[in-house]
């Protein structure tokens, strides 16, 4: 409908915009990328013309933002950072574009600079799960896991439903020879992902680790039910 609409009116920004959401959302990242590149030339040609968009400058902080995002997806992280450094002309305290920000330095590694920036939006949002939850993962990959538990327990008092911090709370727990508060941890994760098989194979660490060898093989045949060529589990099995 929306390219339809811009075939009609290459000037109809409403469509462009739309499509720029859509194709993100569907991960066609090249085409989103393509039609945040045309809504930014008609905001722009409405600038020049002083028919300036009432909302110019949310839809310029949106358009970088997004155009960002899409670059980031495909690895294009030096061009993501740069779309990224134009939102923040617009908002410099939008709290899920430092998020943004910090994933992308997370991604390559640079943790002090992820860190940071999560630091940064949780300032601003006090209240945002994904920077807590974030900050938890930076100090999970540094094993500083007393500091990872500290953010995953406050981001779960903002939002319980994310398996993925019940996971790895498991994994850490694990790690610390706490096996029963992993699998609480895995059931957990479970109840919200009942699909993801790497779930079971690590609940299947915890069984054996515990002693219930029982329990472990259960979960274990579970996973290569799922995935019959899980080599982690296969191995698992044999033992």
């Amino acid at each position: 409908y929306n390219l339809i609409k811009l075939q009609t009116d290459p000037q109809d920004f409403n469509a462009a915009i739309s499509l720029v959401e859509s194709y993100y959302r569907y991960e066609d990242f090249q085409k989103s990328i393509l039609y945040a590149n045309i809504s930014e030339d008609i905001l722009l040609n409405l600038n020049k013309s002083e028919n300036r968009h009432k909302n110019h400058e949310f839809f310029m902080f949106y358009i970088y933002q997004t155009r960002g995002k899409s670059r980031h997806k495909l690895g294009m992280f030096n061009r993501a950072m740069t779309e990224y450094a134009k939102a923040l002309s617009y908002n410099g305290t939008d709290s899920d574009l430092l998020i943004d920000i910090g994933n992308l330095y997370y991604n390559q590694s640079e943790y002090d600079s992820a860190m940071f920036y999560f630091r940064l939006a949780e300032q601003f949002d006090s209240l945002s799960f994904k920077s807590k939850f974030n900050i938890a993962n930076v100090y999970y990959v540094r094993k500083n896991y007393d500091s990872a538990l500290y953010y995953y327990d406050a981001s779960l008092k903002i939002n319980s439903n994310f398996a993925y911090v019940y996971f790895y709370k498991g994994t850490i727990h694990n790690e610390l020879g706490k096996h029963e508060l992993a699998i609480t941890d895995f059931n957990n994760a479970i109840n919200l992902w009942p699909e993801n098989p790497q779930i079971y194979y690590q609940r299947s660490l915890a069984y054996m680790a515990s002693g219930n060898y029982k329990y472990a093989l259960n979960e274990i045949n579970k996973v290569l039910l799922v995935d019959s060529a899980n080599y982690d589990a296969l191995r698992k099995r044999a033992q």
